[in-house]
């Protein structure tokens, strides 16, 4: 696994990220996530009991009810939008089989009690917070901007601020039908 400093990039809102710096640690992440798909950030700054309770409100958005899940639910297909709920099983594979990982996503404007369950009403403005320190907007456009001079391969630009997912093993029968191959997705801690 790719292990990324990003302390270079974590600067007053009045400075700018030296080109060649952001570059280089954007060329690092890239051949992360070419080669295993994931990279470890370190020079955050974030503690680990921090990230810690993101995860742990996160699992909570996983956790309510089923039918509460589902008036949250994501218009991924009707408006191309991922922040509210992704059921496990949206996505059918050519084999037949249903992708086994569910999702909870926020969009910067979707952390608002119009748009999320009422049991995360009194979480919303501790993720907000917690969102404001990380350094997204600096990274998102010296990443954008490097892209766009013909860097690395692909699109970093996301709306996500925050994803949940939670990954449920496939049944014996889509196992079967997928010969036994399957690639297991993951749960977010």
């Amino acid at each position: 696994m790719k292990v990324v400093g990003i302390s270079g990039l974590i600067l007053e809102q009045t400075s700018a990220v030296p080109a060649a710096a952001a570059r280089e640690t954007i060329e690092c992440a890239f051949r992360g996530f070419q080669k295993t798909g994931f990279v470890v950030l370190t020079g955050h700054g974030l503690t680990p009991e921090a990230v810690n309770r993101q995860f742990d409100l996160a699992n909570m958005f996983l956790s309510v009810s089923e039918e509460t899940k589902h008036r949250y639910h994501a218009k991924i297909h009707e408006e191309g939008s991922w922040a509210g709920y992704k059921p496990q099983g949206f996505f059918k594979r050519k084999d037949g089989t249903y992708d086994t990982t569910e999702f909870h996503d926020f969009y910067p404007d979707t952390v608002v009690e119009d748009l999320q369950p009422p049991e995360s009403w009194s979480y919303l403005k501790e993720i907000r917070a917690f969102y404001k320190v990380i350094p997204r907007r600096q990274f998102k456009s010296q990443g954008s901007a490097y892209l766009q001079t013909g860097g690395a391969p692909g699109n970093i630009q996301t709306k996500d601020l925050f994803r949940g997912a939670m990954y449920h093993p496939p049944t014996e029968e889509d196992r079967a039908k997928a010969n036994q191959l399957w690639l297991p997705s993951h749960t977010d801690r």
